[in-house]
């Protein structure tokens, strides 16, 4: 019987529905915007076009607009390529509220 078990644990990459039955639903690899930062006083993570448009209070067509006119917070790109995800440093989001703030003055 405890063989049946780890027969089955060993098929991980799948699933089983609420019936117990062996689904062929693949289990999803972790998200991209689970990526994070080492800094000097521990983790940070890294926010995404439309967690800079939710912040700011935009939309995301504004972000990446504001990316093309190269105006707007800093970003970077992981990885090469026009495909690569683009992510923004939280600390740069800040920095970008400061300077906006500063300007109003």
């Amino acid at each position: 019987m405890s063989n049946n078990l780890s027969a089955c644990s060993s098929r991980s990459p799948h699933l089983t529905d609420r019936s117990g039955v062996l689904s062929t639903k693949k289990i999803s690899k972790p998200s991209i915007e689970t990526q994070v930062v080492l800094r000097g006083d521990g983790l940070q993570r890294l926010l995404t076009t439309e967690d800079v448009a939710a912040i700011l209070g935009i939309a995301p067509a504004t972000a990446i607009w504001w990316r093309s006119q190269r105006q707007g917070p800093q970003w970077m790109r992981l990885g090469r390529g026009k495909r690569a995800p683009i992510r923004y440093r939280p600390d740069a989001i800040n920095a970008y509220i400061a300077q906006m703030e500063c300007a109003e003055h």
